[in-house]
This record gives structure tokens, sequence and C-alpha cells, in this order.
């Protein structure tokens, strides 16, 4: 988000000025359109995501990271572009699926696979589409679709992991994030309790909180979208 920022962090621990660990700089988001944040960039093209990692690269910055709404084909521009010049890239991913991803030779994967579905996890999946792409349905539903259904030990997962493993892909995979993201949906009560217990009073009341802001306006859209106006 502030990459001239990161930029002069580094240069300012590099020459002694300021202390600080040895950084690695990754670029701003690479993000499709529409974008999911506003202060992300979004890219028009496959040209436009080629420019992009040749310009961060050629200011310091040595990886780069896709976001949820990239497209299948400005991924595997980025991809390309930055495997030229021994850039690594990473990827929050929702439009692009994981075995998709994997194939088109990304050297990482962040969060899921919940958040990046293939059609072998879900079988809504769309090509190029963040979600099932269905009037009314948020990315979340999709991730709560794919725990309620699909087997951890199943072959589509396996499968999934194996195609990984097999292209050296490593997955960050933020577990304690995706479970608290989709506790409700597997109904796993100890485990909500046992996180609870873990987790500072204060936190935890905030949470509550926005969640249940949360449930609230989900069930004023859901009235909407089955209103008929009068």
């Amino acid at each position: 988000m502030d990459p001239y920022g990161d930029l002069q962090i580094k240069a300012r621990v590099d020459s002694g000025q300021m202390p600080g660990p040895n950084f690695e700089l990754t670029t701003p988001y690479l993000e499709g359109a529409p974008g999911a944040i506003s202060q992300m960039h979004e890219l028009n093209g496959p040209a436009d995501a080629r420019s992009l990692v040749q310009y961060w690269h050629s200011v310091g910055f040595t990886s780069a990271k896709a976001y949820a709404d990239i497209t299948p084909e400005e991924l595997q521009a980025a991809i390309e572009e930055a495997h030229k010049v021994h850039m690594k890239v990473t990827g929050h991913l929702c439009s692009v699926g994981f075995n998709e991803a994997v194939e088109m030779g990304i050297d990482n994967l962040e969060h899921g696979p919940f958040a990046a579905p293939d059609g072998e996890l879900y079988s809504q999946k769309k090509r190029g589409v963040c979600g099932s792409g269905a009037p009314g349905a948020s990315r979340a539903d999709v991730g709560r679709d794919i725990v309620s259904k699909i087997d951890p030990d199943g072959p589509e997962l396996k499968q999934t992991n194996q195609l990984m493993v097999h292209h050296n892909v490593p997955l960050t995979s933020t577990l304690a994030v995706c479970e608290s993201s989709y506790m409700e949906a597997v109904n796993r009560k100890e485990l909500a309790a046992r996180t609870q217990e873990l987790m500072d009073p204060v936190v935890s009341a905030h949470i509550d909180s926005v969640r249940a802001i949360q449930a609230s306006q989900e069930a004023q859209d859901a009235f909407r979208l089955g209103s008929t106006p009068l």
C-alpha cells in the first residue's frame, strides 16, 4: 500500500541511518478490475501487468503479489515478466484458481485453498470470476460451501495438493484466519470455545460485535434481494 515508504525505509536501513532488518520488498498488489480495495491500482490487461512488474523491479522490488480479482491473462503475464528478472510471484487469489495458478508457474500461494477454489472444489467456479458470480452471493459463501462439502482427505483436495508438490509451490495457509472465518459453517463449537479462551477478552468482544453487525447487514441484504418493490 505504501511502496515509496518501503523504499525509503529500506534505503535508510541499508545506509545505517536507522536500525532494521534486511528488506526484500514486494510490489504493490497486482489487482484486476474492479478491485476489492480502493488503494490498489486496477490492471487494464496483460501489458499493464508486465509494465508494472518491470517498473517496480527497476526501482528495487524483488517479488510481486497478485490479488483477488486479477484475470488469468494478467496473472500469466505478470509471472512471465517477473521470472525474466528473477522475481518471484505469490498470490492472494480468487478469480484464478490454485490449480490454474500453479500450472502458470506461480511461486507461492496465500490462504486457502478455500480463498481461490478451482472447479474441483467448487462446482460453480467460473474462470476469471471471483466467487460464483451469482446475484447476492459473496466470496465468503464460496468458502463456506467448500468447507461444508469437501472432505479434507478426499480426492479433490488431494489432487490440488499433489499438483502443488509436483511444481514445488508452497502454501502460506494462515489456517487460524481461515478457521475463524468459516467456523460457523462447520459448527465446531469446541474449537470456538477454545479460541475465545485464548483470546484477549477485549478482542473477543470486538469480534462478537463485528460479527453481529455483519449478520444484521447480511439479513438486510437478503431481505432487499427477496423484496419486490411496490
